[in-house]
């Protein structure tokens, strides 16, 4: 580390080198409690069965105060705010022909939504003094030579942001990996990869998200 003109964070949860700070923090499931609370602020009827709200990863530029952070409640106000099309299981019309006398006499509302909880959430951006950062673009690409070299890592980890067994239909997960690597004598780099794989009966859809 010392190498790399780095240091470890204090509570071991991260480094700080070449002017950044990459931190993370990992705890429980959240509560019943906390679930109902994020619910009702987004005035829905079911998220996530697992769902890590401690959990969260943070890209702080030292001089700057910028931040990039991901965790589960951003990406989930991102689920809400897409609302994608619903999937629909196969049994789902005959169960609502079965039922539709019983709907009309309660005279019951049909609600949709993506209940797989496919999310474009890319990370969430901050500042300091509540300032917008002043992003410039750019054609430059990453070295991807450095994604295959042997190199030390200097910090890795990974974290589940939420899961869902989408009423025994499959299963939707949401994660985040941060990898920190020197890279010959002066060069470091981070990559981040937002993962989010979504299985759905007999059939799986890897969707993943690199952030270099």
């Amino acid at each position: 580390m010392h190498g790399a003109g780095g240091e470890v964070l204090p509570d071991g949860n991260g480094i700080s080198v070449g002017g950044w700070r990459i931190a993370t923090h990992r705890g429980p499931i959240a509560h019943d409690a906390d679930a109902e609370r994020m619910k009702d602020g987004l005035h829905v009827l079911s998220i996530p069965e697992q769902w890590y709200d401690a959990n969260f990863l943070e890209l702080t530029h030292l001089p700057s105060g910028t931040t990039i952070s991901f965790n589960a409640r951003d990406a989930l106000r991102q689920w809400h705010a897409a609302q994608t099309d619903p999937v629909r299981v196969p049994a789902a019309a005959e169960w609502v022909r079965s039922r539709q006398q019983e709907m009309e006499a309660h005279h019951a509302k049909r609600i949709e939504y993506d209940w797989t909880f496919t999310t474009p959430y890319s990370g969430s951006v901050g500042a300091a003094q509540g300032e917008a950062p002043d992003w410039t673009p750019t054609r430059e690409q990453m070295d991807r030579s450095m994604l295959t070299s042997r190199d030390s890592i200097l910090f890795f980890d990974d974290l589940p942001l939420y899961e869902s067994e989408l009423e025994d239909h499959g299963t939707s997960q949401l994660s985040v990996k941060v990898s920190g690597s020197h890279v010959g004598r002066n060069q470091r780099f981070c990559q981040l990869l937002g993962n989010h794989s979504l299985r759905f009966g007999l059939h799986s859809f890897p969707i993943t998200s690199p952030h270099a």
